[in-house]
């Protein structure tokens, strides 16, 4: 008696259509990522928002570094970052996929937001150079505290954009 397993799939496949496709489409979504990654601002989970638009290379660079400090499974395909859709993939033994992508997403900012950043702080190069934060930056600092608020997306926006807000006006 010969068992081809490949031969049973098929007969499977053509008796169930509908059962196939969603057992294929659940481990497609499963094992896959194929959410595409969107940096978001705020001050805790539920309560962010989107920063859509392109990233900076390094702060892109910076957060795959951190994604890959927290446990997070992700492809970079043509500067697009892409996570799985079900979160029970992802994580570390103690913090699950969101948690681990938030705290990815703040500390690849906070890394570039530090006054003088040096690639080994993730334990890898940025981009095969020291980085210094720019101005524009380190003009949202409190200057009394000498911190960033946190919360609010005026800090994060320059700093996942590589842009700042709005461009400093020269008053003559």
């Amino acid at each position: 008696m010969n068992f081809n397993p490949l031969q049973s799939i098929a007969i499977f496949c053509r008796r169930r259509p509908w059962l196939s496709a969603t057992v294929f489409g659940f481990i497609l979504l499963t094992f896959v990522p194929v959410w595409p990654y969107t940096p978001k601002c705020g001050p805790f989970p539920g309560k962010d928002i989107d920063l859509d638009g392109p990233m900076s290379v390094d702060y892109h660079t910076s957060l795959k570094t951190h994604f890959g400090r927290y446990g997070v499974y992700y492809w970079d395909i043509g500067g697009v970052i892409l996570l799985r859709l079900f979160p029970f993939m992802d994580g570390d033994e103690l913090t699950p996929q969101s948690i681990g992508i938030f705290t990815a997403n703040n500390d690849a900012a906070w890394a570039l937001a530090s006054k003088h950043y040096i690639g080994t702080y993730v334990r890898q190069e940025l981009n095969g150079r020291i980085y210094q934060v720019p101005g524009y930056i380190e003009a949202l600092r409190n200057p009394k505290t000498g911190k960033f608020d946190s919360g609010s997306c005026k800090f994060m926006v320059p700093v996942v954009t590589g842009k700042p807000v709005n461009p400093p006006q020269i008053v003559k």
